[in-house]
């Protein structure tokens, strides 16, 4: 009986080196497959690279829909121009405010206004309120025009008909 289990054991390495080698040659017959298929690396010519200005405000227009400024309920306010708005249901939020068209910046709720003078009061909508003080009375609202309307991504009624 002694001679049954050395014989079982010596089946059993026989198949586990089996099985370590097969494993052994499908990898390197696997990364062989991999460097073999590959192309050699191409060397593409060099092209000149175009270097695109943009115009602001012609950025401004193609987002907002609209070239002039925000619409003021106060000539002092004609400065600034509201840019953008983000706001939170709890009353956090931040404006994209221009002067005079200068470079935008963005203003949290609750912050004075780059020139100091006012303080970003709160965003309802598409408006933002600005004061003298964070908790003080509004003197100037700022709106966002309406975005340009868009064309219709349905398809017209002729192009849905079929041709007869």
């Amino acid at each position: 009986m002694a001679s049954v289990g050395a014989s079982q054991r010596r089946w059993g390495l026989g198949v586990a080196t089996l099985l370590v080698w097969l494993g052994v040659g499908l990898s390197v017959g696997a990364w062989a497959l991999h460097w073999w298929g590959r192309a050699p690396p191409v060397e593409l010519p060099a092209q000149a690279v175009a270097v695109v200005t943009l115009d602001p405000q012609q950025v401004l227009t193609a987002v907002r829909g609209s070239q002039g400024p925000a619409l003021v309920d106060s000539p002092v306010a004609a400065e600034w121009q509201l840019l953008g708005v983000v706001s939170t249901p709890d009353g956090r939020g931040a404006a994209l405010l221009s002067r005079n068209g200068e470079r935008a910046r963005p203003v949290a709720v609750g912050q004075p206004l780059p020139d100091g003078g006012l303080v970003l009061q709160g965003i309802r909508g598409r408006e933002v309120l600005l004061g003298p003080q964070a908790q003080g009375p509004t003197t100037q609202t700022l709106r966002l025009p309406m975005p340009a309307p868009t064309a219709s991504l349905a398809p017209s009624a002729s192009a849905a008909a079929p041709a007869q």
